[in-house]
């Protein structure tokens, strides 16, 4: 009897130790944390053990930050196996070696300290290089922009001409479509999904839609990265296709043209169920070029059209990115407009899921063109990043604006110059907080066109340069996401 008592009260000791190993960690911790770099869309709950062989003498931690520096407290041992693990909808880019079990292996002491990086958002940028003939390029980076790996996807026979324009992706950035062209038979629509966060793709393109050149310049995906819609422009109307299984098969939804020719879609966003969206561009009335802009409730299987006001005597006006809140109702436009000669940057932001819009006049950055190409917005859509292009009388550098009120106003923010003649920011992709950024495009120096990056770990207050591996004379990249 005494003897069954004993193990009773040893079983109960073991299942208390464990409990209390695996509570927050605080006073007694076995681990200690110096947080660094981006920080995280949302707080992770990550556990460190001792062993993570085991698992044994384990503890939940909440980090913040995506760098971290772990040491443990205990004085005298180097652990050689310790592990940690991720929480549902993060992950580990480096630092550590992953085992079966779910636990990433490192050595740590209280003198030595371990390096991780964690990450739950993945940035893939998308665009096309050229070594005699024009290939579609990927890039994607586990560090919100910071290192990138090159992913060519699998060329078209046939096609010398051949691009991705832009990205969507699920809420991990694991499963992404990238849309574009390729002119393997004319001009036709292309498109290729990743469950890998890019690593890998495989090309499932939508049929052509009538007999003229199509060409596919945005997407947009809801958190599960299954509901995507992308949009585009044949010779007179706008494109739009739509698919409920992350892009391995696409239905047409074609939008009803507006005015009389040259209905093209450049953007579009949805909420984080993928049904409610808003695609915006331009059209023309036998005039200048107006925005354009429609919203769908269903996915993408009808459209109504509800397009913003150009301002008082435009000559011509562009609508070339959108970035909504999770629900897709509170969004921001952005692109330019001429009065006169040289164009200036246009916004409009709207609280109604596209039904109305409001103006919005950025102040512009030279007497010369100012283009905004693209933006980017937190999951509230307060927090927005928008980029672009803008001309200094001697050169054509990035343009760049935050902020922090849903685009009602902006804050001029330019990405710092290289020096080149010609830097253009093509595509803008920021994490669910808005503050980690990264934005994409090219520029040409004297001899060849590389390809051009920044990154934003303040929601585009300040920027920093990074390098690209690529090839051939040419490397575009036209879209993030």
């Amino acid at each position: 009897m005494k003897r069954t008592l004993k193990i009773i009260e040893s079983g109960i000791m073991l299942a208390l130790s464990f409990y209390f190993q695996t509570c927050l960690a605080g006073p007694g911790a076995l681990f200690s944390i110096s947080q660094s770099g981006a920080t995280l869309s949302s707080p992770a709950n990550i556990i460190l053990c001792l062993n993570g062989n085991g698992p044994l003498s384990c503890q939940t931690y909440t980090v913040t930050k995506a760098t971290l520096a772990i040491n443990t407290t205990i004085t005298n041992h180097t652990y050689q196996n310790a592990g940690i693990k991720a929480p549902s909808g993060f992950s580990i880019s480096s630092g550590c070696t992953e085992i079966s079990n779910g636990y990433c292996l490192f050595s740590v002491s209280k003198t030595s300290s371990a390096t991780i990086n964690l990450s739950n958002s993945n940035f893939i940028a998308v665009g096309s290089y050229n070594t005699g003939t024009t290939d579609p390029v990927t890039y994607y980076s586990p560090d919100y922009g910071i290192s990138w790996t090159r992913s060519i996807p699998s060329s078209i026979a046939g096609s010398t001409d051949t691009a991705l324009q832009g990205v969507g992706c699920d809420s991990t950035g694991e499963s992404c479509v990238a849309v574009g062209y390729s002119s393997a038979s004319g001009y036709i629509p292309l498109a290729y999904y990743t469950t890998t966060g890019g690593v890998s793709w495989t090309q499932s393109s939508p049929t052509k839609a009538g007999s003229s050149d199509n060409f596919l310049n945005g997407v947009s995906c809801g958190s599960d990265g299954q509901n995507c819609i992308t949009v585009g422009q044949n010779d007179i109307d706008a494109l739009a296709f739509y698919t409920t299984n992350g892009g391995q098969s696409w239905t047409t939804s074609l939008p009803a043209r507006k005015g009389s020719s040259d209905n093209q879609l450049l953007s579009i966003a949805c909420a984080s169920d993928g049904q409610y969206c808003v695609a915006v561009g331009r059209y023309s009335n036998g005039g200048p070029h107006l925005p354009l802009s429609y919203y769908t409730t269903n996915g993408g299987q009808t459209w109504t059209e509800a397009s913003p006001t150009a301002p008082v005597g435009t000559v011509r006006s562009y609508l070339n990115g959108i970035a909504c809140d999770s629900t897709a109702q509170n969004c921001t436009a952005v692109g330019y407009y001429a009065t006169t000669g040289n164009d200036a940057p246009l916004s409009y932001y709207t609280t109604d899921g596209g039904k109305t819009w409001n103006t919005v006049l950025p102040t512009t950055q030279s007497s010369f063109s100012n283009h905004l190409n693209a933006v980017s917005c937190d999951s509230t859509g307060q927090i927005c990043t928008t980029v672009g292009i803008y001309d200094n009388g001697a050169a054509t550098i990035p343009l760049g604006y935050y902020s922090i009120n849903g685009g009602q106003s902006w804050i001029s923010s330019n990405p710092p110059t290289q020096g080149h003649s010609d830097e253009e920011l093509n595509g803008v992709t920021c994490d669910s907080s808005g503050l980690n950024c990264a934005a994409v495009g090219f520029y040409f120096n004297g001899v060849i066109t590389p390809p051009l990056v920044y990154y934003s770990q303040n929601g585009g207050q300040t920027w920093v340069v990074t390098s690209l591996t690529y090839s051939g004379s040419t490397t575009i990249l036209y879209g993030a996401g």
